[in-house]
């Protein structure tokens, strides 16, 4: 829905130009509307600025700064990039892995176990990456978890690696990023 934002704001700025001479600007609806709105656009800024807020799965970017400086070091400690390359469970989660990795390396997404990864079909090319070893990004969210089972024929191996938990406040839990270990890609012969 927010895709559609562009048109929205011409809608509404086309309305207000037709409406203009028939708004009572002092009307009780008309002030709980403009209050209305600005409560909205400082809560919109607030999720900005406050880090972790529990919104349950609507909270998509909590966690991946953090997390990304962690997974980059796994990396390191397993030969950088040119030996180890890294891939996520949805195309969100290694747009942000991307945009937050040091050295803004190419990632990719389930394209790595032949499904769909919409813009990473076209970026990279998983034939590439043939023998390498990979470390396999995942979240906690219900959608993903079953995603192991078609990960594992492209590997020789995939273990837990480690785990980074979020939280907001110190006892609402956020997110789990998990971070699995997976040895020698093969994506010719599976």
């Amino acid at each position: 829905m927010n895709w559609l934002l562009p048109g929205y704001l011409g809608l509404i700025m086309a309305s207000v130009l037709f409406f203009y001479e028939k708004i009572n600007w002092r009307s009780a609806w008309m002030k709980v509307g403009i209050g209305f709105s600005v409560f909205l656009i400082l809560i919109m800024h607030l999720l900005q600025i406050v880090p972790n807020i529990p919104l349950g799965e609507g909270n998509t970017w909590s966690g991946w700064q953090d997390a990304s400086q962690k997974i980059y070091l796994q990396q390191q400690k397993l030969g950088g990039s040119k030996n180890c390359f890294i891939f996520a469970n949805s195309y969100k989660s290694a747009s942000l892995l991307k945009f937050y990795l040091p050295d803004r390396q190419d990632t990719y997404a389930q394209n790595i176990y032949s499904r769909p990864a919409l813009q990473f079909d076209i970026w990279g090319k998983p034939d590439s990456l043939n023998g390498k070893d990979a470390l396999y990004i995942c979240t906690n969210r219900h959608e993903y978890k079953k995603d192991l089972k078609y990960i594992r024929p492209f590997f020789d191996s995939v273990e837990l690696l480690t785990k980074f938990q979020y939280r907001f406040a110190g006892k609402y839990d956020v997110r789990t990023i998990y971070c699995y270990y997976a040895k020698n890609y093969q994506p010719a012969d599976r």
